[in-house]
């Protein structure tokens, strides 16, 4: 009877052991619940909760614990709202080493499958077959990584589907201000005269890509519009001819000139005059062996050199220090042979490239979004030369730490994002390929007509003009439908 005591009195504390473990570990789900509802759209708790270490907390629980499997996606949640539109939180976040969120199969090995919405509700679901780890990771990353398009083997993961800029997952992002001019950023690479390499940070891509339009297409420039035709007796047709004329870049800037609308008589503020009168001969006295055609005939390749600017009005005082006349002497306009010519006046108007393409000003204006090469696991020996070589030149490299050789990334920005490495089974759960949602590398080029970094600048600030005209309309619309209350 004793010992039957003794075993109910060691059983019944061996449960009040368990009882309180089991309550302790549930008031720590409970306290990263709390944590999260108050952070939620509170920079103010935000900011307290990471003085009073409750950051901390959260990311001390962002890892699977046998005694609560699912603390781990509470954490996440909490996360989320803790980091939120607040920089100092993100930058907090980067410094701690164990913040980072780790990929833990456990969930998907038991066939289960965790969604947790945006109040932090969670869901469990059986599953016929086991989820993919690198699934799970793409849709349980932490905030800072939601910032992140991740390239997997055979699709691309978190691309943004929101219907307003930096919106993820339809969830409800608060746009600041403030926090839009700390974020936003531009660093020039490279400028030549005819080329630009920069980079545009902390923007949505609808912006980048109303830059990259209002480049190609709303940049005005002059450009050669009417070609009166007076003789061509040359193989080309004439409205081949002319069309090769108009595609031209002229040097003369289009500030100096006035629109000319349908119906305006051609004068000196709105118009530039080109002639071209050419007329293909024989070179006497060259031997009948000769075969290249320069040496047998004048004339025998019409170049935009041919091309003369004709001033009217003021023009010449207006552009003696820079002549108007093509941007490049050697563009190829025809061929003629002896007994042909050309015979025309060229008119040049301004334009934009939303009316014809000759009007643009560049010759190309693309983006692309920097790429994130992340190296979860070192990768060394020989496998590292290997992993080298999945990449373009430059992009990764070999270098020796601690007598061991270490594949490091060096300069992401080289990278074309081609999935090489994810092809090869040794680097399964060691890379991760990434592209940063709001660092968009610009490459643009110039035709010559208008420096690259003046492109840029007149871009900017026809934007500035659409949004000023925008926010007008927007103020009188409000203003019109209070005034109909």
């Amino acid at each position: 009877a004793q010992a039957s005591a003794a075993t109910d009195e060691q059983q019944n504390k061996g449960e009040s052991q368990a009882t309180s473990i089991k309550r302790l570990f549930m008031f720590k789900c409970d306290l990263i619940q709390i944590i999260g509802n108050l952070s939620y759209k509170s920079t103010a708790m935000q900011d307290l909760m990471r003085e009073l270490d409750g950051l901390s907390l959260v990311l001390d629980n962002m890892r699977i614990d046998d005694n609560h499997p699912f603390i781990k996606e509470y954490a996440v949640v909490a996360l989320k709202w803790l980091l939120e539109n607040n920089k100092a939180s993100h930058d907090y976040v980067r410094g701690v080493e164990n913040g980072k969120l780790t990929l833990d199969p456990s969930i998907a090995a038991s066939g289960i499958q965790v969604d947790v919405d945006d109040k932090g509700k969670l869901s469990l679901k059986k599953t016929d077959e086991k989820e993919d780890p690198h699934n799970i990771l793409a849709r349980t990353m932490a905030l800072e990584d939601r910032n992140r398009v991740v390239v997997l083997k055979d699709r691309v993961e978190n691309i943004s589907g929101a219907d307003y800029p930096m919106g993820f997952d339809s969830e409800d992002v608060p746009f600041h201000l403030e926090n839009f001019r700390d974020g936003l950023d531009i660093k020039i690479i490279r400028v030549t005269p005819t080329d630009i390499e920069f980079d545009l940070i902390g923007v949505d891509a609808s912006i980048a890509n109303a830059l990259r339009r209002i480049l190609i297409a709303e940049i005005p420039t002059m450009a050669i519009e009417k070609v009166y035709m007076i003789n061509n007796t040359g193989i080309m047709q004439d409205e081949v001819l002319a069309h090769r004329l108009g595609l031209i870049p002229i040097l003369a800037d289009p500030n100096e000139f006035q629109w000319k609308r349908s119906g305006d008589p051609p004068t000196d503020q709105n118009t530039i005059v080109f002639k071209l009168d050419v007329a293909c001969k024989a070179i006497p006295n060259v031997p009948e062996s000769e075969t290249d055609p320069k040496k047998k005939y004048e004339n025998s390749s019409i170049y935009s050199s041919h091309i003369v600017w004709e001033p009217k009005g003021d023009q010449e005082i207006r552009f003696a220090n820079s002549p108007v006349r093509p941007i490049h002497d050697d563009i190829l306009v025809t061929k003629l042979r002896p007994g042909q010519v050309i015979n025309c006046e060229l008119h040049c108007e301004k334009g934009i490239g939303k009316d014809h393409a000759k009007f643009s000003p560049v010759a190309t204006a693309s983006y692309r979004l920097l790429p994130d090469i992340q190296i979860l696991e070192d990768i060394t020996g020989e496998d590292a030369e290997f992993f080298r070589g999945c990449f373009p030149p430059g992009v990764v490299d070999v270098v020796e730490e601690n007598g061991v050789r270490t594949a490091r990334v060096v300069n992401p920005r080289k990278d074309t994002v081609s999935r090489e490495v994810l092809r090869h089974k040794q680097f399964d759960g060691k890379v991760r390929l990434t592209r940063v949602r709001d660092h968009f590398i610009f490459n643009v080029e110039s035709t010559g007509t208008i420096a690259p970094e003046m492109l840029v600048s007149q871009a900017l600030d026809i934007l500035i003009e659409k949004c000023d005209i925008s926010k007008a309309a927007l103020e009188r619309a409000v203003k019109g439908s209070e005034e109909d209350e």
